[in-house]
């Protein structure tokens, strides 16, 4: 089975489409209920018993697949992959969508509130290994962690993705969608003086992660991979034009709604010993005085 660990704002909703259409009923995006939102990690009980709502199931993906609780050893043939985003941009677009809707000057006051929590706090890294700690992070990727794509370079990691999973049926063209404006406030968050100081210091230990995978890990897996993946991401870009998404898209997005939501909250534990991350509260806007 295949294990995607989601680290929000890090790879976009074209990558779970590629998820749908490839295992079709096989796949399913992993529903945690908002009445355990501050508890996000899926332990192995409940996949057990979300494996028989789903009999063929070959693929999960979510922020609460994470390889440090006791998944791995509950079902040791389980791969795990994940996607990395460089932190000070990965960090800034989490706050935006959050956000919802831009606001004014104060917006930067309340991202220098919402900065302070642990839980936005080298986010890549506590979805990792559940710490803000590069060194265990990278521990844990080489451990349990079977592939690590770069979103900076993501045609080159969605070739990489098709080979390493050994199966012929992951097809990883995607629909092209349009790319968002980046939002003024982004754009202030980034510019901005101070909000990028604390960008920088919010990040460190996730700094240091994507430094490990972008100059070593990554470089590693092309290196595995052949002399031949150049031209396999060339012929890639020159043939990325997806199937429709009716047939395993479609089907999959509809056992998801129809069978396996309803179902979900009877799927899941009441209580997960296994948490290491607590529920991120969204930024509260400040009334004007």
């Amino acid at each position: 089975m295949l294990a995607f660990t989601h680290i929000p704002e890090s790879v976009n909703g074209s990558f779970e489409s590629i998820l749908r259409r490839s295992f079709g009923i096989g796949h399913c995006c992993i529903i945690v209920p908002k009445s355990r939102r501050n508890r996000p990690i899926f332990a192995a009980g409940e996949l057990k018993r979300t494996n028989r709502a789903y009999p063929w199931l070959a693929s999960i993906s979510g922020p609460a697949i994470v390889p440090f609780g006791d998944l791995p050893a509950a079902f040791p043939d389980m791969r795990f992959y994940t996607f990395l985003r460089e932190p000070i941009d990965r960090c800034a677009s989490e706050f935006v969508r959050q956000m919802n809707t831009q606001v004014g000057e104060d917006a930067l006051n309340t991202f220098a509130s919402w900065i302070q929590q642990p839980e936005v706090r080298n986010r890549q890294c506590l979805q990792i290994c559940g710490v803000p700690d590069a060194s265990t992070a990278i521990w844990r990727l080489n451990e349990n962690i079977q592939f690590v794509g770069l979103i900076e370079r993501f045609h080159e990691s969605l070739v990489l993705f098709a080979r390493w999973t050994g199966n012929t049926r992951v097809d990883v063209r995607y629909h092209l969608r349009k790319q968002a404006i980046e939002s003024n406030l982004k754009k202030k968050l980034l510019s901005n003086i101070e909000s990028r100081r604390l960008l920088i210091e919010a990040n460190r230990e996730d700094v240091r992660l994507y430094d490990e995978v972008s100059r070593n890990i990554f470089p590693r897996q092309c290196e595995d991979y052949g002399d031949q993946l150049e031209r396999d991401v060339q012929t890639f870009e020159a043939f990325n034009v997806p199937p429709s998404r009716i047939s395993g898209e479609i089907l999959s997005l509809m056992m998801r709604e129809a069978v396996y939501r309803p179902l979900s909250s009877i799927l899941v534990n009441r209580t997960n010993p296994t948490v290491h991350v607590t529920r991120i509260a969204k930024p509260q806007r400040r009334r004007a005085a």
